[in-house]
């Protein structure tokens, strides 16, 4: 059983980093992962001990975003708006001064504290790189923004400015997009992406599914655009790029971590509801994330299933697992990297 004692030791321990050799702190480092071990222990002092270090969070000393997606991820299942923006306001501190800063305030949230220096240390220069996209897009809001138009100025950003995105674009962009012609989501089912990053799939797929479901025969629709994100700067920039699309109606980002996230789709889809996925997170989780939707009885009959850079960075065990499966039929593309085509890549498509 875990003792207050050991919870305030541990909260002691965010609250007071402790420098380690290669800088990095107790609280950059493990603060994330005991945050959210305390959030699923069941005794009182666990409890206790995870709403001060929310409290403390808030407050901002640390300087991990996603320590502050296991906050944000709980409010958003409570629907607790008001948390919600406190700790929103929390992690906009810590971002780089510009346009993604802005994303997390209101006129009325700007004050000093939002003009601080960045207190981010790990993955500052993507943030960074971010920033300067949200403030790209906004440039072309001037002549409207459509699905095509946010999609084409994601691909500029990466090829015209040295600001290389790893999106699927391209040949990949080309081979999901037939995939998902083969299954569309038909009435209660569902399309989901997993890892949302800048939420260019996402438009990609609503949209696609927005304009199939205008077309004869109508036969209804799931939520096209679901993407699982566990970083929560991602998740906002996806948010703020798909609304710039005009598919808000059309698509969803969920945040947190998808051993939490998946079993709401459980509850608000049901059984079998997920008629195509595009799994895009970390290749060597793919096996392990595939074997958790098919414990929870997710995967319709039949389904398809996208899988990208399974050669570069690599997912061996799920590439093993789909060879030595009945489930699926399984086809192994080869292609060149979005915006770096001498860098070969694999997709797996699986129905």
């Amino acid at each position: 059983p875990l003792t207050s004692s050991a919870c305030c030791r541990a909260c002691c321990a965010l609250d007071q980093p402790t420098r380690r050799a290669g800088g990095a702190s107790l609280g950059e480092r493990e603060g994330y992962a005991l945050l959210w071990a305390l959030q699923r222990i069941s005794e009182p002092a666990a409890a206790e001990a995870a709403r001060g270090v929310a409290e403390a969070l808030i407050a901002g000393p640390f300087v991990d975003a996603l320590t502050h997606g296991v906050l944000l991820s709980a409010c958003e299942w409570r629907g607790d708006g008001e948390g919600e923006r406190r700790l929103w306001l929390a992690l906009a501190r810590g971002l780089p001064v510009g346009d993604l800063r802005l994303l997390f305030t209101t006129p009325e949230d700007s004050s000093v504290q939002l003009q601080l220096p960045p207190t981010f240390d790990s993955m500052y220069h993507m943030y960074q790189k971010l920033s300067k996209l949200v403030g790209y897009i906004s440039t072309s809001a001037g002549r409207g923004l459509d699905p095509d138009t946010v999609l084409q100025s994601i691909e500029a950003f990466g090829q015209d400015f040295g600001q290389w995105l790893k999106v699927a674009g391209g040949e990949k962009a080309s081979l999901t997009a037939a995939a998902l012609r083969r299954r569309r989501p038909v009435a209660r089912e569902v399309s989901a992406e997993f890892g949302a990053f800048v939420g260019y799939s996402a438009i990609r797929f609503a949209a696609q599914l927005r304009t199939a479901q205008q077309e004869p025969p109508r036969r209804g629709g799931g939520l096209a655009g679901l993407s699982f994100e566990v970083d929560p700067v991602h998740a906002a920039v996806a948010r703020h790029l798909i609304d710039a699309a005009g598919l808000a109606g059309a698509g969803e980002v969920w945040l947190g971590l998808l051993q939490d996230t998946v079993p709401l789709l459980d509850e608000r889809g049901g059984c079998q509801c997920l008629a195509f996925s595009f799994f895009d997170q970390r290749g060597t989780t793919f096996h392990e994330d595939l074997a958790l939707l098919q414990r929870l009885a997710l995967v319709a009959a039949p389904t398809m299933l996208v899988a990208d850079n399974v050669n570069k960075p690599g997912a061996p065990e799920f590439l093993w697992h789909l060879s030595h499966t009945h489930r699926f039929a399984t086809e192994i593309w080869s292609m060149g990297e979005f915006a770096s085509a001498s860098v070969e890549d694999w997709q797996a498509l699986s129905l």
